[in-house]
């Protein structure tokens, strides 16, 4: 039960970035300000974290 809301998790996390994304996508290309490291680290990190949520969830059982 807690892998399945784990996967759930790393799946809205993506899912929250790739909407984000979709009208700035040229955001992740300009690192000139500190808000946009925070907002592209912030971004990079979900998408990660999401993936590797997703990979938890669905890894074979030992």
């Amino acid at each position: 039960m807690r892998r399945n809301i784990l996967g759930i998790v790393g799946f809205l996390l993506i899912l929250g970035v790739v909407l984000d994304l979709g009208n700035k996508i040229s955001y992740l290309t300009d690192w000139s300000t500190g808000e946009m490291w925070g907002y592209n680290v912030f971004t990079l990190l979900s998408v990660f974290g999401g993936g590797y949520l997703i990979y938890y969830a669905l890894r074979k059982r030992v």
